[in-house]
């Protein structure tokens, strides 16, 4: 699941799903704080870093 939010985090862990967040987003909380699996900057980032996560899976 792709997010900017606490919210979004929580959703994604309800489901047993990783998470990535991407700054810049609906939070006062920054997204590093928030436990997320990953963390972008841009949704161009994306598909690097998903490469990453089914690497380490």
């Amino acid at each position: 699941m792709v997010g900017d939010s606490i919210s979004d985090v929580g959703a994604a862990r309800a489901a047993s799903m990783p998470i990535a967040l991407l700054r810049g987003g609906y939070t006062h909380v920054p997204v590093e704080e928030l436990d997320a699996d990953l963390v972008c900057d841009s949704l161009l980032d994306l598909p690097s870093a998903m490469q990453r996560l089914q690497a380490a899976a």
